[in-house]
């Protein structure tokens, strides 16, 4: 728990979380190196592989349903099995270098390999084609559902590891204005990305993923060297006995401790819906816009750049709400009801250049909005002593539903068009802001039976009766 002390005699600020100690020096150096290691992340998985891989799969011809399971339903269920895994390890390793940071670290080269071999896909094509002696677009497509497949596997390691850096070495007290200023620079590196990489790693797609594979390496070097971890008590010890008992066991504790409770439920399943609803608009928006409204990359690089830019521009406001005045759980709610807005507008009237480029804008900052509150949300509902357990039985959810999403939307799309996406995205998102709605008189409730405060259900604490029980 984050703590400030002013010591009396030298007037020095110190922040406290867990066995850490921070002075404004030292806490500015872990808030910046964890936050590039955050951003060279994003970057790299989140901007540059899915924008260029719906244009690599339409380059050979393969339909939406396909681009959908190998974008959208393939990753979804490798994630649904590696995150928790991974999630819950990490929550138990006890080591000199920390609990998360060396899963990032190991991964960060196999996983650059992965990316580099999409980008030069197109020279084992024609091997593949000829072994096989299927057509090139058959060919093209296992080739990259292969290397696609493996990739995802590398990157489950940094994405299932790399969020819970943050609170465990971040202050409580700043964590909502952390995940501004993430948001912030995020954003900038969004709008340099979108308005300059982005139409030149089209055309040279080799050379970009060299030049941001070498930065990921990098970042996340500094990252190892400069961020340090707490300490954390010894692990329980459990009986031995037969491997598969103890393995059922674990198991049975893992879904008792976090599928038990209704409010933890609710809340997996609210981000589960909301991830389901941009799905369709992540996988498919570049096609929409260069095959159905004729935009060329530059183009389409331009709206998303000044989208970042505006998202820049109201992360850290957002942030310091978060932490002094508002519930996360309100922004959430309410970017979901612009999303809603929006959407119902752009299916009618986006037709162009200019309409794509205010509707766009705007729904793309509502979502800014709501990412920054997603994981202060989540940090407010649940444990954080098991923030990665929790972290990844929400993954869970999340994956059943999204990859179910994933290919329900790609099926739809083939059959109605790429304009789908914002029908998509209004009636999912509808769907995602009732279960926000029973999440938030899920807080009241328990706040009203524990005076007022939130207390977080631990149902390993006592038995199953004693929920509202403070460690």
């Amino acid at each position: 728990m984050s703590e400030k002390v002013e010591l009396k005699a030298k007037k020095v600020m110190e922040w406290t979380c867990g066995t850490l100690k921070y002075n404004w020096k030292s806490l500015t150096k872990v808030w910046f190196f964890s936050m590039l290691g955050t951003l060279a992340l994003n970057l790299m998985v989140y901007s540059l592989v899915p924008s260029l891989m719906p244009r690599i799969l339409d380059h050979w011809k393969i339909d939406a349903l396909r681009i959908s399971l190998i974008m959208s339903t393939i990753p979804q269920i490798l994630n649904m099995c590696i995150n928790p895994v991974l999630s819950t390890w990490s929550d138990k390793v006890r080591s000199r270098w920390g609990r998360r940071i060396p899963f990032v670290v190991i991964s960060a080269p196999l996983l650059v390999l992965m990316m580099m071999l999409i980008g030069y896909h197109e020279s084992l094509v024609p091997a593949f084609q000829k072994m096989t002696g299927w057509e090139m677009t058959e060919a093209a497509f296992w080739i990259l559902c292969i290397i696609t497949v493996v990739y995802q596997i590398f990157y489950l390691v940094p994405g299932a590891i790399q969020c819970y850096v943050a609170p465990d070495v971040i202050p409580k007290s700043f964590i909502g204005t952390y995940y501004g200023v993430v948001s912030l620079f995020g954003n900038l590196m969004g709008f340099a990305f979108n308005l300059w990489i982005l139409p030149r790693a089209d055309v040279a797609p080799k050379f970009w993923f060299g030049v941001i594979g070498v930065f990921y390496l990098v970042s996340m070097a500094l990252q190892f060297l400069f961020v340090k971890e707490g300490k954390y008590p010894p692990n329980e010890k459990h009986e031995g006995g037969n491997v598969f008992v103890v393995i059922w066991k674990y198991v049975a504790a893992y879904a008792y401790e976090c599928w038990s409770q209704p409010i933890y439920l609710c809340i997996f399943v609210a981000s589960g819906v909301t991830a389901a609803s941009t799905l369709v608009r992540s996988t498919f928006n570049v096609l929409f816009a260069t095959n159905e409204l004729g935009l060329t990359m530059t183009q389409y690089g331009q709206v998303f750049a000044y989208t970042s830019l505006v998202g820049a521009i109201i992360s850290i406001p957002v942030g310091l709400i978060m932490d002094k005045k508002c519930h996360p759980l309100i922004i959430y709610f309410l970017s979901g009801v612009a999303v809603v807005i929006f959407n119902a507008w752009a299916y009618y009237y986006i037709k162009d250049y200019k309409t794509f480029y205010v509707a766009g804008v705007v729904i793309a900052v509502t979502y800014v909005v709501q990412n920054a509150a997603s994981t202060p949300l989540l940090l407010r509902v649940v444990p954080n002593e098991k923030f990665g357990q929790f972290g990844s039985a929400g993954a869970i959810i999340n994956c059943i539903i999204c990859a179910v999403a994933g290919g329900v939307g790609g099926w739809l799309t083939k059959l109605y068009g790429y304009r789908m996406i914002f029908i998509w995205d209004f009636a999912v998102t509808l769907l995602s802001l009732v279960f926000m709605v029973m999440l938030w008189f899920m807080i009241k409730s328990n706040e009203k039976a524990n005076g007022g405060k939130y207390i977080p259900p631990r149902p390993w604490l006592h038995g199953a009766k004693l929920i509202n029980t403070n460690d």
